[in-house]
């Protein structure tokens, strides 16, 4: 964020630097190149002239020249325009690793309040999304308790940004909470694939094709049969 600030000599940062010289005084001045230079590529000299033709960095032009620097209006600048103090946060020393086959890690029926009913029948089988554990999956998007996608990934919180943001690849989605069967990858496209067909999902575009034995046998192995 753009600050203005003014020092006690009397020099404003915002727009193009202007100070009053001396006929007898010309001060140090550095191309961008020779800036950059000294900032070990910290700030390039292509960023820092951007930074002067948007008259933002503080320079020096000699007869409508290239822009011209001064080292200390140049730190002063970085210091109080540029520079943002990010406190960060603590790294987890305590991350969970658990067996997906353990009793521990099934259903309980505390942690499943807006679990579709579409789901119910294989609730034993499915995962709820922790960020601790990033298996290879086949997943379920849900709004309202619907199930509305189903996706494949080997790395579920990447493909969950792309479809919160969307991106030139994936358009962006509405949903309110995320389900996941942990799949080996060769398995991936067929188990998403039937899914697709039997829950035929509003955002896939694949389901035109209705679900056929070889689908209905691939969602029972988890649980899943016909609906009521």
């Amino acid at each position: 964020m753009l600050k203005n600030a003014k020092e006690a000599d009397g020099t404003t940062y915002y727009g193009v630097y202007v100070q009053d010289v001396r006929d007898d005084q010309l001060p140090a001045l550095h191309t961008a190149d020779e800036v950059a230079a000294k900032f070990d590529g910290f700030l390039t000299a292509a960023r820092l002239t951007e930074l002067a033709d948007a008259g933002y960095a503080p320079c020096w032009r000699i007869d409508a020249g290239p822009p011209l620097f001064r080292l200390p209006d140049i730190r002063r600048y970085i210091r109080l325009a540029l520079c943002e103090i990010q406190p960060g946060v603590e790294f987890p020393t305590n991350i969970a690793v658990f067996d997906m086959e353990s009793e521990e890690h099934r259903y309980d029926s505390r942690k499943w309040v807006g679990l579709p009913p579409a789901l119910h029948m294989m609730r034993e089988h499915l995962r709820h999304f922790q960020p601790e554990f990033y298996p290879g999956c086949v997943y379920f998007l849900c709004l309202d308790r619907r199930v509305v996608y189903v996706g494949r990934a080997e790395y579920l919180p990447k493909r969950i940004i792309d479809h919160r943001n969307g991106t030139s690849a994936t358009i962006r989605k509405k949903f309110d909470a995320v389900y996941y069967l942990a799949c080996p990858y060769e398995d991936q496209g067929t188990v998403e694939g039937a899914f697709i067909r039997v829950l035929r999902p509003p955002l896939n575009r694949s389901h035109k094709a209705a679900a056929g034995k070889d689908e209905w046998e691939v969602v029972e192995t988890f649980g899943l049969g016909p609906f009521q």
